[in-house]
């Protein structure tokens, strides 16, 4: 996308903006489209942002989606910022505004290759209890940063894969160059969790599909007797997966038994009533 290209090589967006509590410069969402704005009328470019509330586990997060349009080609590069609705100073509207600004600017450095770790984001001295460590080194993900230890702060001894998200998250707004291994890591579990989802809806959908199978077999009002006495006053849909396919296996079996002794009672009574209509056979009078 060689306009993409042009305009990442024109780009240039100094921090001018000053945090004086924190005692630091920053560039805001607001100066990287401002400054971009010309160079996208100048290669006949559209940009356009949007943003995406989800939830993993207790943790409630903004994505945003930075996307780049030129003729028939586009680019999109999402980046997420973690929501804190009692985030003391702010009511929730508020919060919700603030993780939306902060993940779009860093969908916006990724789209343009604003790289902070180049200029004074890096090294900025926060008013923080804690702060991630600054390398020298530029730091690049790859599968196997995820069973390396951290090597900092209070959850130094743990891996990346195993480190609490709420922490994790508090990295990537630390605006070092480990806010991106923590931003790739958190990614990362939110693609596993919903391939998870996926995987566990094919397999509820078996095991629905196999059970109403199974009831044909016993009967309806039969087959509901048995599932309600085990799960009680629950419902089928509020069990966890690994209960489904634990009541699917032992309500096969108890079909399997079922049917196998209707069977047999059924053979017995057929040869039953052969041997009596043979007895009636020999007593005729010719």
């Amino acid at each position: 996308m060689k306009e993409l290209i042009s305009i990442q090589a024109e780009l240039s967006v100094p921090k001018n903006q000053r945090n004086n509590f924190g005692n630091y410069n920053y560039r805001s969402c607001e100066d990287i489209l401002e400054a971009v704005k010309p160079l996208l009328k100048k290669n006949n470019c559209v940009l356009t942002l949007s943003d995406e509330v989800k939830i993993v586990g207790e943790i409630i997060y903004v994505e945003a989606t930075a996307t780049i349009k030129a003729k028939e080609n586009e680019l999109s590069v999402t980046a997420q910022a973690g929501i804190d609705p009692n985030r003391k100073g702010m009511d929730v509207a508020q919060s919700f505004g603030s993780s939306s600004s902060y993940a779009r600017k860093y969908a916006l450095n990724g789209l343009f290759s604003i790289d902070d770790t180049a200029d004074s984001d890096a090294t900025n001295e926060h008013n923080t209890k804690e702060k991630a460590p600054k390398s020298d080194e530029p730091l690049k993900w790859d599968n196997s940063v995820r069973t390396r230890k951290l090597g900092f702060g209070k959850h130094k001894d743990l891996t990346w894969e195993k480190a609490p998200s709420d922490y994790l998250e508090w990295v990537m707004n630390q605006d070092g160059k480990y806010s991106e291994l923590a931003r790739k890591e958190l990614t990362l579990r939110v693609e596993k969790r919903d391939e998870q989802d996926d995987k566990d809806a094919q397999r509820i959908n078996t095991i629905t599909i196999t059970m109403k199978s199974l009831m044909g077999r016993v009967g309806t009002t039969k087959g509901l007797a048995w599932i309600n006495e085990r799960i009680g006053k629950r419902k089928v849909a509020e069990l966890e997966v690994e209960q489904r396919e634990k009541l699917f296996t032992e309500f096969s079996d108890w079909v399997e038994a079922e049917t196998s002794n209707k069977a047999e009672t059924s053979n017995k009574a057929e040869t039953s009533n052969k041997a009596e209509t043979s007895n009636k056979t020999d007593k005729l009078p010719f």
